[in-house]
């Protein structure tokens, strides 16, 4: 079977989220085509570009309250592309633009760092020129992420629709917002899904929930799927999953999904690839909820091959300074 292995919104840019370089390892040894997708990373990627922040712009214009942030959008479009390649390694030189006031365009958070610095200095216990680049950029991107909330509230840095996550068990809410007309950041989001589902043609996507801010991103993703590929079988699991579903009541979430599999994923994920009958897995059976209890003992660790990062550029990732 051919699985592709998704991170969905929003997770830690920095580096890759540890589930899916270690599952696809495992559904690899085990003889199955497992490829892996970091729509988390894709997602930010789309907004801190410069074409990212001209659309941003465009859907700000109908928001009185973004002005200040429209004055700068051309500035913001001119330093973008410039950051992104310095918080990724990739030109280390541009630290010395972005360390000459006048150059980044100054939001809120960027204002209050050199307000600041010019009331006590910058004093941060011997780092360096580089490490405070690295610290006015986080700022900037802080700054244009906050801008990005106007257009979509429930956008969040590492997180997205955190408050909607904590409220289950029901997924009334939810529903609301994944059919309600998508955002800026749904839209893309959809893109990003159709984009990874005609390059890979799988014929499972397992996808990874490991903090609230995840699940409406999950949702969205699986909605996609279930549209423009019905018959792609669709799974979640994750530490979010294994904490707050495990008294999972309300079968709406099948509307989305058709499995959800509990602790360690390795064994149930295994089961579904091998068309095996599951273990430790919610699916809806007759409208109502079944859950498939164990079966034997979890898989050793001692027994799991290193994980592989095929299919994720790490140099893509960029690591923020922030205090």
């Amino acid at each position: 079977m051919k699985v592709l292995l998704i991170t969905p919104p929003l997770v830690q840019p920095n580096t890759p989220y540890a589930a899916t370089p270690l599952l696809t390892a495992w559904l690899k040894q085990n003889g199955h085509d497992a490829v892996q997708a970091d729509l988390s990373l894709e997602l930010l990627l789309r907004l801190f570009s410069k074409a990212g922040v001209a659309q941003l712009c465009r859907v700000l214009e109908a928001f009185p309250e973004a002005d200040k942030f429209l004055a700068a959008g051309p500035d913001y479009m001119e330093t973008i592309d410039a950051v992104m390649a310095f918080l990724q390694d990739r030109d280390s030189i541009a630290s010395d633009k972005i360390v000459e006031r006048g150059w980044l365009p100054e939001g809120p958070r960027l204002l209050h760092a050199y307000q600041q610095e010019a009331r006590f200095g910058w004093n941060f216990r011997g780092l360096d020129a580089h490490d405070r680049a690295r610290h006015l950029a986080s700022l900037y991107l802080d700054d244009l992420a906050e801008a990005a909330r106007l257009a979509d509230p429930n956008f969040g840095f590492s997180r997205y629709a955190e408050k909607l996550g904590t409220s289950l068990p029901q997924f009334g809410q939810l529903k609301q917002v994944l059919e309600a007309p998508p955002t800026l950041f749904g839209s893309w989001l959809e893109h990003l899904t159709d984009g990874q589902m005609q390059q890979h043609a799988p014929d499972m996507a397992a996808l990874t929930v490991p903090f609230p801010g995840c699940l409406l991103g999950t949702l969205a993703i699986a909605r996609r799927i279930r549209q423009t590929a019905p018959n792609v079988s669709i799974t979640i699991g994750g530490g979010y999953v294994n904490t707050e579903l495990r008294e999972l009541r309300d079968p709406s979430v099948f509307e989305y999904v058709d499995y959800i599999t509990l602790d360690s994923g390795m064994a149930p994920l295994l089961r579904l690839a091998n068309r095996a009958e599951p273990i430790r897995t919610f699916v809806r059976k007759q409208g109502k909820i079944r859950f498939y209890e164990d079966a034997g003992p979890p898989i050793a660790h001692t027994t799991l091959p290193a994980p592989v990062y095929d299919g994720l550029d790490r140099s893509r990732y960029f690591g923020l300074f922030e205090m």
